[in-house]
């Protein structure tokens, strides 16, 4: 099977430009401590591997699609904002250890909904508006099928419920209403049942 490899690391280059635009703000602004950050690193890769090849394997199973990039890099930051990102691939060095590999996995459905061979990245707005056209909220709507499948590997592939309880959590307390709602909207239809009407509708779209 030839799935993606996944590169952790450091963005210091990336930390280099918001450093200097912070500045502009903030002058007393210090980039992170890049010793720290790397240490980080070391640990999230640790974790990380434990569920690699399965979780990606899982992943393009789940969705019906075959990732487009053979490489997929992920930077760590100390200056990002919240826990990670898709496009560019950044997450935070501030997350806890335990929890990067479901803050990755995350990132990953949404770079593969964007990024695969079998329709273009402009599609995937058609795709989630045919299945949810009535809902105005797009962090929701971008979220549904990304929560689904994620919640799905971690139960059935992976073993690891407590992980994915202890992630819903997480944002049940931040108060990420949108995140929330996703989930809800999820547990109202049924993970399969979800994951079926999306790649139903996707299929269509097919070399578009």
């Amino acid at each position: 099977m030839n799935l993606p490899r996944i590169h952790i690391e450091h963005g210091d280059l990336l930390e280099m430009v918001l450093t200097g635009l912070i500045r502009k703000y903030d002058p007393l602004f210090n980039q992170p401590d890049k010793e720290k950050t790397a240490a980080k690193i070391d640990l999230f890769k640790s974790e990380w591997e434990k569920i690699e090849q399965d979780y990606l394997a899982a992943l393009e199973d789940q969705l019906g699609l075959k990732f487009s990039e053979r490489d997929i890099y992920a930077y760590v930051s100390g200056i990002m904002h919240g826990s990670g990102m898709s496009v560019p691939l950044i997450v935070s060095s501030a997350i806890d250890t335990k929890r990067f590999p479901i803050v990755l996995a995350h990132e990953l459905i949404h770079r593969l909904l964007a990024r695969n061979t079998s329709y273009s990245t402009d599609v995937l707005g058609q795709i989630r508006d045919e299945i949810w056209p009535d809902d105005t909220d797009i962090i929701k709507k971008n979220h549904i099928v990304v929560l689904a499948v994620l919640e799905d590997i971690y139960i059935n592939i992976l073993d690891l419920p407590e992980e994915i309880s202890k992630e819903r959590q997480y944002y049940e307390a931040i108060g990420a209403k949108s995140y929330v709602d996703a989930w809800l909207a999820v547990d109202a239809v049924g993970r399969n049942e979800t994951i079926q009407r999306f790649r139903e509708v996707s299929s269509i779209h097919a070399g578009r």
